[in-house]
């Protein structure tokens, strides 16, 4: 799958989708049973998932694969005491002890044993005068609000106050049989395992009190030391060989055994080469190796013996994963499914007019995790040596949703059909209702909360600006004697700055020839490569560095860029790929003057870091990914990060400029610039007049490839 999402994630919504379809009744799958010698539908218990570690991922499976209605089983190490059943106990603990605590009140009252949603405490606590959380709800009861539920749980609450000096296993007993909690528990999906996590932590309590400590106050204290220190444990295990349900486990544990079918996840995930990128190396046969460290100078130096130790470490790290490899390759007896998610997907999987030449050794051993080696069997094959389906994130999200429609359809058909004269009404429709139900703010759920600016200006980029535009194309190439010239079939008419539109800051065009200019920043450029961004990065780190001079020439430029290398703040690769001669007609410009007069004052911001809110709606308005902003409620919220190039303040009020290196024809760049980063420059501005509470009077976009800045207008889309 292509990465839109967390991997986990992806390959864990991927892998329902196909056990449901293996599944699936009249078209599934089916294995030979050597007991029976016969062919048999598969079950849950024929699938195994094999991952390279289960750290981070066998919850995010079990999790997701329960959603989606499969049973899963994974053995974890961790994750006992962050189990909602064992948390909830704990609170009712805790709130036993002192009730005055807001967090553990409202999860008690949220769980069953309370019994109570949120919308009826938020009714309760409506209005009603500050303080804590618990007389909020009492002044609220006291008003009339819902105050037969409080009372009910207010007298259980006294009741078992009263006996908290009795045994703490006595009390968490008593509180799961008279809340029927117990068998709540038992009837969601992945039961046994939670009604033993309850009876677990009922050992414990018992452990507790043989020992001299006694009390609720005492036992939450050790409860809470063991999560401060990581001495967490697996939930408790009551799962057998024979349960129908799929295991998740490591490629290591499942040498040896053998499956009908098996999913290999997570090949897309990187090898860790901590062992050979440390800066103390290690080999059992080499010994110690390091770089040279000068300690006047504060710089260190790579050394020859150290590369060769990690060169030998990683040859070393690349042979056990190629074995683990094979042992994830031949655990299938009938069915092996390998899922990775990675970048270009379609690319890397497209089978080439000719075999590719057999893989060579640096190859292999240059390979950053399962999927690069696959690929290269792939290639070196020339032929589809097995089948391949690329999904993205939002692909497998809709047919979950879908599967879970259908399952609420069948239920509801099946309900109306058991339903007689006979039978309460009232029970069916309630019942009828809570299946039926679809939730109104769906589209919120798949949004993220946090986004970045420059990701908002990839999804909101003007859809009128022809691709091949945003990088470098052959119709683009540069002339002898021209800075730039413009792309094919370009007819747009070229745009200068006015004195009256740019208040004091004229236009000013370089006649130096642009060679090697690329697109600038990651994501500034639809198609520029990884060079162009690097090269982005370069320029904006020498600006951020240089001193600000009105009067800098290229000598200037060359001897800042010499010092920033030897004092280590800039590698040698980044200083080839800056001009001198680009950074030199910056600082010569009216907008280069700017910012050295304004630093000389201290009122020139460099390369500042920014997060603010902004409703989700506005948000959704700048992706442009299909959801419409009517869907999801006024009052949603996201946070917005990003990094100021630099703004500086004046007589005019404050000026906020933007560094771009993407290449552009001079005939209608601007216009190319202003299409792709006007929102960019809209969403600095906020931030700044929501930071510092003053206007933001002017707004350019400053072009290396143009040799001149660009006026941005405050011109939003409608939401």
């Amino acid at each position: 799958g292509s990465c839109e999402g967390q991997p986990e994630e992806i390959e864990a919504l991927m892998t329902a989708e196909k056990i449901h379809s293996l599944m699936d009744p009249d078209s599934g799958m089916k294995v030979y049973d050597s007991r029976t010698g016969e062919y048999r539908s598969l079950k849950y218990r024929d699938i195994v998932i094999l991952l390279r570690s289960t750290a981070g991922w066998a919850d995010t499976m079990v999790r997701i694969l329960g959603q989606a209605g499969i049973p899963a089983y994974a053995q974890l190490k961790n994750g006992y005491y962050s189990a909602r059943e064992v948390q909830v106990l704990l609170n009712f603990l805790r709130i036993l002890d002192n009730p005055l605590q807001d967090i553990p009140l409202a999860s008690v009252l949220l769980s069953p044993i309370g019994g109570f949603t949120q919308e009826e405490l938020a009714m309760m606590t409506a209005g009603m005068p500050g303080g804590s959380f618990f007389h909020r709800l009492e002044e609220g009861a006291a008003q009339g609000r819902n105050s037969v539920a409080w009372a009910r749980f207010r007298d259980r609450l006294d009741r078992y106050r009263k006996l908290s000096s009795r045994p703490i296993h006595e009390t968490l007993s008593g509180i799961l049989e008279e809340t029927d909690y117990r068998r709540i528990l038992a009837a969601q999906p992945g039961g046994r395992v939670r009604t033993a996590n309850a009876d677990m932590l009922l050992a414990k309590a018992m452990a507790f009190e043989e020992t001299s400590y006694h009390g609720i106050f005492q036992f939450l204290r050790y409860i809470d030391r063991l999560q401060k220190y990581q001495e967490d444990e697996g939930e408790a295990q009551v799962l057998s060989e024979n349960e129908d349900l799929v295991r998740i486990t490591t490629i290591h544990q499942s040498k040896g055994l053998e499956y009908p079918v098996v999913f290999a996840c997570g090949c897309g995930r990187k090898f860790n080469d901590r062992d050979s990128t440390s800066p103390m190396l290690i080999h059992e046969d080499l010994g110690l190796a390091c770089d040279y460290t000068d300690t006047r100078r504060h710089v260190r130096y790579p050394v020859l013996w150290r590369s060769f130790v990690a060169d030998r470490i990683r040859s070393d790290s690349r042979g056990e994963e190629l074995r683990i490899l094979y042992v994830a390759l031949t655990r299938a007896k009938e069915k092996l499914i390998l899922t990775g998610t990675c970048q270009n997907a379609a690319e890397k999987t497209a089978i080439p007019a000719e075999p590719a030449p057999r893989p060579t050794g640096r190859q292999i051993r240059s390979a950053g995790s399962f999927l690069d080696w696959i690929f290269l069997a792939r290639q070196s094959a020339g032929r589809e040596i097995f089948r391949t389906s690329i999904f993205s994130g939002s692909e497998v999200q809709i047919p979950a949703d879908q599967r879970a429609e259908k399952q609420q359809e069948r239920l509801s058909a099946w309900l109306s059909a058991a339903a007689s004269p006979a039978e309460d009404e009232s029970r069916v429709k309630k019942f009828s209702s809570i299946l039926n139900y679809r939730y109104p703010y769906a589209a919120v759920c798949w949004q993220k909360g946090t986004y970045s600016v420059s990701e908002l200006k990839k999804n909101g980029q003007n859809p009128q600006i022809p691709a091949q535009e945003n990088g470098v194309t052959a119709a683009s190439q540069e002339r002898s004697g021209e800075s730039l010239t413009e792309a094919a079939g370009e007819n747009l008419s070229s745009i200068s700055i006015s004195a009256e539109a740019s208040s004091g800051l004229s236009a000013r065009t370089g006649g130096e020839t642009l060679s090697g200019i690329s697109p600038g920043k990651s994501g500034e450029s639809s198609s520029g490569a990884s060079g162009g961004a690097e090269r982005g990065t370069a320029y904006h780190r020498a600006l951020q560095l240089i001193p600000a001079r009105g009067d800098a020439d290229e000598a200037y430029i060359r001897q800042e860029l010499d010092e920033l290398v030897k004092g280590g703040e800039m590698t040698a690769g980044d200083r080839k790929m800056i001009r001198p001669g680009d950074l030199a007609a910056y600082y010569r410009s009216d907008l280069g003057r700017l910012a050295a007069e304004s630093e000389k004052k201290g009122r020139l911001w460099r390369e500042q870091p920014f997060v603010m809110s902004l409703p989700l709606r506005q948000v959704l308005a700048m992706k442009t990914d299909g959801t419409d902003p009517a869907q999801v409620p006024e009052d949603e919220w996201v946070l917005v990060q990003g990094i100021i190039d630099a703004y500086a303040e004046t007589d005019r009020g404050i000026i906020l400029w933007d560094y771009k290196t993407d290449r552009v024809p001079r005939r209608n760049g601007a216009q190319i610039l202003l299409g792709r980063y006007r929102e960019q420059l809209l969403l600095y501005k906020d931030a700044i007049e929501r930071a510092r509470g003053e206007k933001v009077a002017e707004m350019w976009i400053y072009s290396f490839s143009l040799r001149r800045a660009v006026p941005v207008e405050e011109e939003r889309k409608e939401i």
